[in-house]
């Protein structure tokens, strides 16, 4: 059977069915078949039951709508479920919640479409646990009610399940934890609003009121307003920890800090003395391992910890003394009001809300005690009588509740499921890399502990966005042991071939042999063919003479050809040429959209910033991305927006160098780095006089030919025996600059001192009859293969101190360096190297050693095999 084509994590839902020998079946068959089942049944059950067959009709729809939205949308469909709590629709004496209609709903899509996320091993102990409730009711009078509990209870937690299948991807997780957030600052939002506008106009919407007792609690959309404090609290804690983020960018930053004051305000105001304790206790926790896991050296670790233990000291000293000497304030039956309400925490006892609490809490486990081992059944705490105000009846904290409804058993195992989960967590912060893998997993990490505090104080154990902070952590790869950072370095190991070769479609823009058609051309040569298949496609907007196609038809990869929509300079030059650009790119992303489904493209690599359509194909086929860019793209119209774009589309961005890295802003905030490589060449003896001036490469004003030349002039004046050859074509086959050159080599009476070469794909002759290769460029070179290849060859070179060459070059050790457009210091580098040979034998030899230990080749392969296993989100076989 063919292998299944598959779609990118944050694509839809889960997989088309594969074919068979009987034909080929697709996902709109099966929305077909629904349809005529539908189209069936209202024909006849209508005239008998129109009610039950209008939420047939629905339910069937929303399952098919849940099995189009991409995966992401539907992640986020659930946590957005799980705000809306206090939109609740009583059924059979139960409210049923917006989350326990919507998960199932997204469950029977996964199902239908066979979802490739992984189940959480943790679910056994969840299954476990509401299994225990299901024993515990058996002996129940009435254990209807509980099997009705447990129903509800069961689509509660399916989000724990539901999160590491929609986002089985570290990427994807953070995306949806990123969702929660903006979530959960968009309720902090409704809270506050609901407060303001009762406090100014009077309103009730969103509001709790405590007339007895003096204030008000907001709770926004939530079930309660305990639920509004909670999960401000737990909020706030990634924000802050965002705002410290080095990595990022300074609006990012204080984008975070704004978020994280607004969840604290809406923790305030929300009245909820748990979240009020639980946020600065968490927060300190929590930057407090951020800063140990920092240090350096097992001695700073030491002096770290010391210091947060005199500072852990002084603050529950400061907090007792403001205990004590917080001021009371008698009213009816006790402290009532705001302060009241801080007050309390001086004397709990005497709180009339605690007092209930802890009467319910006293029947409680009077009913624990006759069934200790699996409790009453899930809904037994709803089920009991009032002590004292029957409104206050369920009022328990999270063991109460657990041992009331699923006794010791069920107790132990959502113990044993919470523990590992911050277990598991600990460890993705401790094996984190750098700061920023071990701030994610420390997001996380006081988000859980916020919710857990919170839940000593309320009715918890379905906490609303609870499930879903959980299923977020194990779908942040948290639960396979490995942070994501710790895999992408590394090459595959044997366990990969469980996998069919990962099918890469290579999207480049000319059939040359410069610098990015090398680049390209080295890595897919030494590609390991039993892991990776490429599929080349190159454009044919320009007409070429075929050097790239011919030398991968000769390593046996499959090219095609197509007029791509390429960026080229000469779009802008006109509206007829940009109309033109327009309708390539249309026609071209839809037929490379087709291309990647014929073939069964997993992987989409863009070779170079300008193949923009290929970028747009991939989103549109659900391929991952990488974009590889070769460019340093200077000052030009659009220039932001296309950043923008890339840094939209692109899964990976990777770039040739930092300068090409730093010239992207902030798109350029999480490309990664791989530099070019270089083989291993044999050494090349010294050239015979005369000394021979290389510039090799195209010809193009802005890699500087024309500085180049009249620094020729000046060297020839004290040095005529020296030639200096060009070689290298002009992109489309002309020769409008070669001439313009041959001119003003004339004019400066140096002819006779010049040679032009054309472009040939072997270089190794030319280097070696070079005494010294030249690159002046005025534009930054974003990385300067030639000059690499001139390094490993043992050729000392010279190059622009700019883009980069900069990286590639050590002033004065390797090469030198001169500036961009100076025409004079160029001269003057060259005239040290011709009078100096013992120089120049110092700095080849010196860069053909950095060349082989920093640049080599190989590494760049391992390196990008590693990013394709990286984004490889496959099922195993």
């Amino acid at each position: 059977m063919d292998s299944v084509p598959r779609d990118a994590g944050d694509g839809p839902i889960a997989r088309r069915i594969p074919r068979d020998a009987g034909g080929r079946f697709s996902s709109r068959l099966l929305l077909s078949s629904f349809a005529a089942a539908i189209g069936a049944v209202v024909l006849f059950a209508a005239p008998r039951a129109p009610v039950a067959l209008l939420a047939a009709c629905g339910a069937v729809l929303g399952v098919l709508g849940s099995v189009a939205i991409p995966a992401l949308a539907a992640a986020h469909l659930i946590t957005l479920s799980s705000f809306l709590s206090g939109v609740a629709f009583p059924v059979g004496g139960l409210h049923i919640r917006p989350e326990q209609v919507v998960a199932p709903v997204i469950l029977a899509g996964c199902l239908l479409r066979r979802s490739r996320g992984f189940l959480p091993r943790e679910g056994l102990l969840v299954a476990l646990w509401i299994l225990a409730g299901l024993c515990g009711s058996v002996g129940e009078p009435s254990p209807e009610r509980a099997l009705l509990h447990t129903v509800r209870l069961s689509a509660t937690v399916l989000p724990f399940f539901l999160l590491p299948l929609l986002l089985p991807r570290e990427e994807a997780a953070d995306r949806g934890w990123n969702g929660f957030l903006v979530l959960a600052s968009l309720e902090a939002c409704c809270g506050l609003l609901a407060w303001v506008t009762h406090h100014v106009l009077g309103t009730t919407w969103g509001i709790t009121s405590a007339w007895g007792l003096g204030y008000v609690h907001p709770h926004g959309t939530l079930l309660e307003p305990n639920l509004l404090g909670a999960l401000s609290a737990a909020s706030a804690i990634p924000l802050v920890v965002r705002s410290l983020g080095v990595r990022r960018s300074v609006l990012h930053r204080l984008a975070a800090a704004g978020g994280a004051l607004l969840l604290g305000a809406a923790t305030a105001v929300s009245l909820t003395r748990a979240a009020w304790i639980a946020l600065p206790g968490v927060l300190a926790l929590v930057l407090a391992l951020r800063w140990l896991t920092g240090a350096a050296s097992l001695r700073q670790l030491r002096r770290r910890a010391l210091v947060l233990a005199g500072a852990l000291a002084a603050g529950l000293l400061g907090l007792l003394l403001l205990v004590l000497f917080i001021p009371e304030r008698q009213a009816l039956e006790g402290r009532t009001g705001v302060m009241g309400k801080i007050a309390s925490l001086r004397s709990l006892a005497q709180d009339p809300n605690v007092r209930v609490r802890v009467r319910s809490y006293e029947e409680a486990l009077r009913t624990w005690r006759s069934s200790p081992l699996f409790g009453a059944g899930h809904g037994a705490m709803e089920r009991l009588a009032g002590g004292e105000d029957k409104e206050l009846a369920w009022a328990g904290n999270l063991e109460v509740h657990l041992l009331v409804d699923t006794g010791l058993v069920g107790l132990s195992l959502f113990a044993a499921m919470l523990l590992r989960i911050l277990w598991l967590t600990v460890r993705g912060i401790l094996r984190g890399r750098h700061q920023a893998a071990r701030d994610r997993g420390l997001e996380r990490l006081g988000a859980l502990l916020v919710l857990l505090l919170c839940a000593q104080a309320t009715e918890t154990s379905w906490l609303a966005s609870l499930w879903v902070v959980l299923g977020l952590s194990l779908a942040g790869g948290l639960s396979r042991g490995d942070a994501a950072d710790d895999a992408t370095d590394e090459p595959a190991t044997d366990s990969d071939s469980s996998r069919p070769p990962l099918r890469i479609l290579y999207v480049h823009p000319s059939d040359e042999l410069y610098g990015s058609d090398r680049v390209l051309l080295d890595l897919i040569e030494r590609l390991d063919r039993r892991r990776f298949v490429p599929l080349v496609l190159l454009s044919s907007d320009v007409p070429y003479a075929g050097r790239l196609s011919r030398r991968l038809a000769e390593q046996g990869v499959a090219v095609r050809r197509m007029r791509i929509g390429v960026l080229r300079r000469r779009v802008l030059t006109s509206p007829l040429l940009a109309a033109r650009y327009t309708l390539d790119v249309a026609v071209s992303t839809t037929r490379i959209t087709a291309l990647l489904l014929r073939e069964r493209i997993d992987l989409v690599h863009a070779n170079t910033v300008t193949v923009f359509p290929a970028a747009v194909a991939a989103r549109l086929a659900r391929r991952r991305l990488v974009w590889h860019l070769h460019e340093i793209v200077t000052a030009r119209p659009g220039r932001g927006l296309l950043h923008a774009l890339v840094r939209l589309l692109a899964h990976r961005i990777v770039v040739v160098s930092e300068a090409a890295r730093q010239s992207l802003g902030k798109a350029g905030a999480d490309a990664r780095v791989v530099f070019n490589g270089v083989a291993v060449r044999p050494l090349a003896a010294a050239p015979d006089e005369p000394p021979v001036v290389a510039y090799i490469g195209r010809l193009s004003l802005r890699k500087g030919p024309h500085v180049l030349l009249h620094a020729a002039a000046r060297v020839l004046r004290d040095h005529p025996d020296v030639r200096f050859l060009f070689a290298g074509d002009e992109f489309g086959g002309g020769a409008t600059l070669r001439r313009e050159l041959e001119a003003e080599a004339e004019r400066l009476e140096i002819a006779g001192a010049l040679g032009f070469r054309p472009f040939t794909e072997d270089v190794s002759p030319l280097l070696a009859q070079a005494s010294i290769v030249v690159s002046p460029s005025i534009l930054p070179e974003s990385f300067g293969l030639i000059l690499l290849e001139a390094m490993a060859f043992g050729r000392p070179v010279v190059a622009s101190a700019h883009g980069g060459p900069s990286e590639l070059i050590v002033d004065g050790e390797t090469g030198l360096l001169v500036p961009a457009r100076d025409e004079e210091a160029l001269a003057t580098a060259l005239d040290r190297l011709l009078r100096d040979r013992s120089l120049r034998q110092r700095l080849g030899s010196a860069g053909r050693t950095r060349a082989q230990l920093r640049f080599p080749l190989q590494e760049t392969v391992r390196r990008f095999e590693a990013l394709y296993d990286e984004l490889d989100d496959r099922p195993r076989r």
